[in-house]
């Protein structure tokens, strides 16, 4: 929704929306987490992977986790020393790089993890979030920066929503009231015959005269 309106803003057209369906079937809910969070985009400053190093390394002290993942696509990036002075920040014990992992060891890693970090770099805004919502499936809670469509699909049961990436560090006691399975029942909404059914309102829509 969010890309649909910056869309009609840009360029002063009707648009309508779709939200992408997620088959979730290969994530398992998992209600008993192990101590540690994660990050999981592509390496790249926009998404706030360094950021992510120093939130981890805070909310170790604080004593909220034992340590930090950062996964994501690092070969595909359009800045490779980026990439670089983020793994030299991770000193693989308390920050541990991992870059671009296989799916399976990814959706072990992500449905064992205490929460899912977000610190998007405004003015960066992400359309929709898919790793959101595998988080969500796996009973993972998210912490987001509030950026294009994060608050679309992070509801205040199921994660928190920030107004820039160092809010994030403060804000991690709130995460243990969230339930797994609501989690799971939000990502559940995002179902491909969820999109489907969207389509064919569109389609209808359209073949009715359009919007």
């Amino acid at each position: 929704k969010w890309h649909a309106n910056f869309l009609h803003w840009q360029y002063n057209v009707p648009v309508e929306h779709a939200y992408n369906g997620s088959d979730i079937s290969d994530y398992p809910l998992v209600e008993e987490k192990e101590p540690y969070a994660i990050f999981m985009a592509r390496v790249m400053q926009e998404k706030g992977a360094l950021e992510a190093v120093t939130i981890f390394r805070e909310w170790i002290k604080m004593g909220h986790i034992d340590y930090g993942l950062i996964m994501g696509e690092d070969q595909y990036v359009s800045n490779q020393s980026y990439v670089v002075a983020v793994q030299q920040r991770c000193d693989g014990r308390e920050v541990i790089y991992m870059g671009t992992a296989p799916q399976e060891m990814k959706i072990d890693l992500l449905s064992h993890a205490k929460s899912l970090i977000s610190p998007l770099m405004p003015p960066y805004a992400e359309i929709c979030g898919l790793a959101t919502v595998e988080a969500l499936s796996c009973g993972t809670p998210v912490i987001s920066v509030d950026s294009g469509a994060a608050r679309e699909i992070i509801t205040p049961e199921t994660g928190i929503v920030v107004h820039e990436w160092s809010d994030v560090i403060d804000n991690y006691p709130s995460l243990a009231k969230i339930e797994s399975k609501a989690c799971r029942l939000r990502a559940e909404e995002f179902s491909p015959d969820n999109m489907a059914i969207r389509y064919e309102q569109l389609i209808q829509k359209a073949m009715e005269g359009g919007w």
